[in-house]
């Protein structure tokens, strides 16, 4: 019989390779869910002496680590709740400079102002952005020779892209 997966055999084998799950969009989860999460939560901070590095990061939206508390009372002192900034402009635009330094390519002045747009202060959506207007041009690793310099058509297949791929929040507000 293969071996049966619980909360405890999936903490074992996480905290036995020193690794930790993240769940990323946890505010997307079904309710139901969240609970069992809630639950499976407490078995990994039980491990975790046995497992120091064992843990679940739950990346969501404002009031992930409440929620958590509402489904289990006994959470209370157990989760933590990290607060993450936006992003500046100047500090989207970095990412930028530093992918076109990387890869040899050039987003014009244009192109950069709406990917800092778009990206409402978020570094994924400008990685997103960025990355499909490379793979839309057929880069995946670092240009030799001379730069590539994108044009708007890579901008919009680009946007098209990352609107295909986003939930209906992030389309509502594009």
């Amino acid at each position: 019989i293969p071996p049966q997966l619980t909360p405890q055999t999936s903490g074992k084998f996480i905290g036995e390779t020193n690794g930790c799950w993240v769940l990323e969009d946890f505010h997307k989860v079904d309710e139901a869910e969240k609970q069992k999460i809630s639950q499976i939560m407490k078995v990994f901070m039980d491990l975790s002496d046995e497992y120091p590095t064992l843990k679940i990061i739950a990346i969501g939206a404002v009031n992930t680590a409440r929620q958590v508390i509402e489904y289990d009372e006994e959470m209370k002192n157990r989760v933590s709740e990290i607060p993450v900034q936006l992003m500046t402009d100047d500090e989207i635009k970095q990412i930028i400079v530093f992918g076109e330094d990387r890869l040899n390519i050039v987003f014009p002045d244009n192109l950069k102002k709406q990917i800092i747009k778009h990206s409402i202060g978020m570094a994924s959506i400008c990685h997103s952005l960025c990355l499909f207007m490379c793979l839309k041009a057929g880069i995946t690793q670092t240009i030799n020779g001379q730069k590539y310099n994108f044009l708007l058509k890579d901008w919009k297949r680009s946007l098209e892209m990352l609107l295909e791929e986003t939930s209906d929040t992030i389309k509502s507000a594009f």
